[in-house]
């Protein structure tokens, strides 16, 4: 059995206002252990292409175990702990340089073959990208659906696919969803609290902890998305988002189950004040 290796350095550019690893980069850190994984395997990304074949990443679940600042350097080890058939299931962890583990998560893969002719291509791909598998590895835990719908409070925000969100596979990368889902939860507590330096001067910092991200269909370029946010849990110490990123005829592109916290300046869990609960509390779904 056999653990894929892959190095890097944070950048600066990756960088968040809060001064660390904003966590969608984590999800292109995974990317770019994939695709170092598959050249490993002698059959690069350019294969799979030109096989005509596309390989999806249909769900993410993800532990956010430490905060990762610039620099650092760090290790993504690479797994296969399920297969069947086209797909499976990738453990992922990011290890920084003294051993302690930052960040794991289940990748879950798909390969599609385009048209019946490319079926035995498919096939053959799998066979490589699911070898050596650690099949005595449980699963991370992943969260039901969360049951709402539009006459429940939640927010909405209208955005844009942009020309540079596109991957090399011509739909919005995996990766750029976070980044979706991070603006619409954003977007959330300005509309609570209209004060831009309101969390900055109580001295506290929103981080994920838990993030369960589904792709249902892709996106592409200059499609008009709307990033759909309820609140279904607030407590003094915890707070869980459902997402969901929709296009113009309500078909979901996209959804997240997010679990935070809010931690303080030196990074340690903080307690939410009365007044940011009962702010909230008019848009919480399930009270």
């Amino acid at each position: 059995m056999k653990i894929y290796e892959f190095q890097l350095n944070t950048r600066h550019s990756e960088l968040d206002s809060s001064l660390h690893i904003n966590n969608a980069n984590y999800l292109r850190y995974l990317e770019e252990a994939r695709v170092a994984m598959m050249n490993e395997q002698n059959f690069p990304i350019y294969a799979v292409h030109e096989a005509n074949v596309e390989m999806i990443l249909y769900k993410y679940v993800c532990n956010f175990k430490q905060q990762v600042r610039y620099p650092e350097k760090l290790t993504v080890r690479s797994k296969q702990i399920q297969t069947k058939k086209v797909r499976g299931v990738l453990r992922q962890e990011i290890f920084r340089e003294d051993g302690s583990l930052c960040f794991e998560a289940d990748a879950y893969w798909a390969y599609f073959a385009k048209s019946k002719s490319q079926v035995n291509k498919t096939l053959e791909f799998t066979q490589k990208f699911g070898q050596n598998e650690y099949t005595d590895i449980p699963l991370i835990k992943s969260e039901n659906d969360s049951k709402v719908n539009d006459n429940l409070p939640h927010h909405k925000l209208q955005i844009e696919v942009r020309p540079y969100e596109i991957d090399s596979f011509q739909h919005v990368n995996n990766a750029v969803y976070a980044n979706y889902f991070e603006i619409g939860r954003w977007d959330f507590r300005r509309k609570l609290f209209s004060d831009i330096n309101f969390f900055k001067n109580l001295n506290l910092i929103f981080v994920l902890y838990k993030s369960t991200v589904q792709f249902a269909r892709p996106s592409f370029v200059f499609e008009e998305l709307f990033i759909k946010t309820w609140l279904i849990e607030l407590t003094p110490l915890r707070i869980i988002y459902w997402q969901e990123i929709q296009d113009k005829d309500g078909t979901i592109r996209a959804t997240s189950r997010s679990e935070g916290c809010a931690v303080n300046n030196k990074g340690f869990p903080t307690k939410l004040s009365p007044e940011i609960i009962l702010a909230s509390k008019s848009m919480l779904v399930f009270k």
